[in-house]
């Protein structure tokens, strides 16, 4: 009996997991071939994106408008099954007051579509500053992160990174209870 159960309740988490859709219609274990049949404007990754943004990239809709910013949205995937989706801004080469914008406008995005966030990591400095929101939607775990440095004048970050994360949340810690 006890096996039949777990049998069962093994079966529910599978499926409730695969069923997750984590951006646009984008279910979490999708395979390449299915997520370009639902993004008709994905195209393989260039070598240089798959060297600059890692080797699990399977998909790339480049040029994605949101709130008048062009997007790239890079899809992850390990053993053809889709695990994580990365929303980045096209250009890489924004000016501070520009990625501050830009993490505002979505931040507010978000919070409109998932409300207030669960969780915020934030350390902010004159010539730095490294942020975290996160927010659940279900399993669904969604990060905006921010990052940059300033070394130089102008305002020009040396390092900066924006992106939006949406992946399958488990939580572990609780495996023991079933």
């Amino acid at each position: 009996m006890k096996k039949i159960f777990f049998l069962i309740l093994t079966m529910m988490v599978c499926t409730i997991s695969y069923s997750q859709d984590l951006w646009n219609g984008a279910k979490y274990g999708m395979s390449k071939f299915e997520l370009s049949a639902l993004f008709t404007d994905s195209t393989i990754p260039t070598s240089e994106e798959t060297e600059k943004f890692g080797k699990d990239i399977i998909l790339v809709i480049r040029d994605y408008e949101i709130a008048e910013d062009n997007y790239n949205v890079l899809f992850y995937s390990k053993d053809d099954m889709l695990y994580s989706i990365i929303i980045r801004p096209s250009n890489y080469k924004l000016d501070v007051r520009n990625i501050n914008i830009i993490y505002d406008k979505l931040q507010y995005l978000l919070r409109k579509k998932y409300g207030e966030e669960i969780s915020i990591n934030e350390s902010i400095k004159p010539n730095y500053a490294i942020s975290q929101h996160f927010w659940h939607q279900g399993p669904i775990k969604i990060e905006l992160f921010r990052t940059y440095f300033i070394s130089g004048i102008k305002g020009y970050a040396d390092l900066a990174e924006l992106s939006i994360k949406y992946q399958l949340f488990l939580n572990l810690e609780d495996s023991d209870k079933l």
